[in-house]
């Protein structure tokens, strides 16, 4: 088992490029295959992309040593990404919720009701 004391800008910047080419291999297969599917998963791995650019902002800004105006330091923003993330999440499960209650029949997948009689 490893000591670790790996840099974690270094993690954070490979999963960005994994993440990154995850996302451009999975939006050729929905272009390729016409997947709405796949094309999902690759805007999946293109958010996961963006958290890893906001971890790092947060990573970068919690290292900044201590000021006058910030004696204790600015280490609790590295939270800021996260609770940015969740809040973002937390609105679009709203307004999705939203839209479903007022268009049962739309949402992130159309399915036509059958209407038998």
């Amino acid at each position: 088992m490893s000591s670790g004391t790996g840099s974690p800008a270094k993690a954070i910047l490979y999963a960005f490029l994994v993440n990154t080419g995850i996302a451009c291999a999975k939006l050729a297969a929905a272009i390729y295959t016409s997947s709405g599917s796949m094309l999902a998963e690759a805007i999946h791995s293109m958010a996961d992309s963006g958290n890893q650019v906001l971890l790092y902002i947060g990573l970068r800004g919690a290292e900044r040593p201590a000021d006058a105006n910030h004696p204790m330091g600015y280490g609790k923003l590295g939270m800021t990404p996260g609770i940015t993330i969740e809040t973002a999440v937390d609105h679009i499960n709203r307004l999705e919720a939203r839209i479903k209650a007022e268009h049962p029949t739309v949402g992130w997948c159309f399915i036509e009701p059958d209407n038998k009689d």
